[in-house]
């Protein structure tokens, strides 16, 4: 199974630490359940070659 890192931030710039998921479609709109919190993605920024993970998804925490 391929596995995707992922860095992720909120609306400010601040990182809240990574997410390793085996999905790599992530977009706008969908949910990541974590133990501390639940967020729902707004942006993903994907990020420079060489870089050690795919991209930089930007978070707002969700309560669904």
């Amino acid at each position: 199974m391929t596995v995707y890192r992922y860095r992720l931030i909120d609306g400010e710039g601040n990182d809240l630490g990574p997410f390793v998921t085996g999905s790599d479609d992530w977009q706008p709109g969908r949910i990541i359940l974590r133990p501390d919190a639940d967020f729902k993605v707004t942006a993903v920024v994907r990020t420079e070659p060489g870089e050690t993970f795919a991209a930089y998804l930007v978070v707002e925490q969700f309560s669904g």
